[in-house]
């Protein structure tokens, strides 16, 4: 067994300088910055850009599709949850980011409950398993259950559940949907 890599512990912050201009900064311990060599400063600025190009792509996304009459689509929302999710897991190795959902809400213009939610709908579905004919609150309610369905080791006999009740014109309203998944949350905890 190798010995594990320790992760760099940064926050991405808002900072605003002496002129009063404001910007995205990633700031880490003074103690870690120092015992982390000289090449710190390079895994840093490539951490923020990568950050920053994430952020502003899946913001494009969203605002693109926004300008649309009918508004974001449940693909285009995947799209801009899958950036996120996407730069989330390339930098989880290296970086452990003390502040990511505060840091997400605050760049993505997201409520703060919503980060997490997002990035599981990025990060648990796949693009062929993404519906138009499916809101988007759906997959959301979905996703706010993605640990007691995998817990209970019924994720993905839900997953298709949802995807061929989709299919078949057969899709729960949504406050039945939270209800069905939380009665199949319970009854397999018993069966457990």
């Amino acid at each position: 067994m190798g010995k594990q890599k320790e992760k760099i512990s940064v926050k991405i912050d808002w900072i605003v300088d002496e002129t009063g201009k404001g910007g995205i900064e990633v700031v880490m311990n003074l103690s870690d910055f120092e015992s982390s060599g000289t090449s710190i400063r390079r895994k840093i600025r490539n951490f923020k850009k990568k950050y920053l190009e994430a952020v502003e792509k899946a913001k494009k996304i969203e605002k693109k599709a926004r300008t649309k009459s009918k508004g974001v689509s449940t693909t285009e929302r995947w799209q801009a949850c899958k950036i996120l999710a996407d730069f989330n897991t390339n930098f989880t190795n290296e970086f452990e980011i003390k502040n990511y959902k505060e840091a997400f809400s605050r760049d993505f213009n997201l409520p703060l409950r919503s980060v997490r939610t997002y990035i599981d709908f990025g990060t648990y579905f796949k693009e062929n398993e993404v519906l138009d004919i499916v809101p988007y609150s759906i997959y959301a309610e979905f996703t706010f259950v993605i640990n007691e369905l995998t817990r209970k080791g019924i994720f993905d006999q839900e997953k298709k559940q949802l995807l061929k009740l989709a299919k078949e014109g057969n899709l729960p309203k949504r406050n039945e949907y939270r209800k069905h998944l939380r009665t199949v949350t319970k009854d397999s905890s018993k069966t457990q």
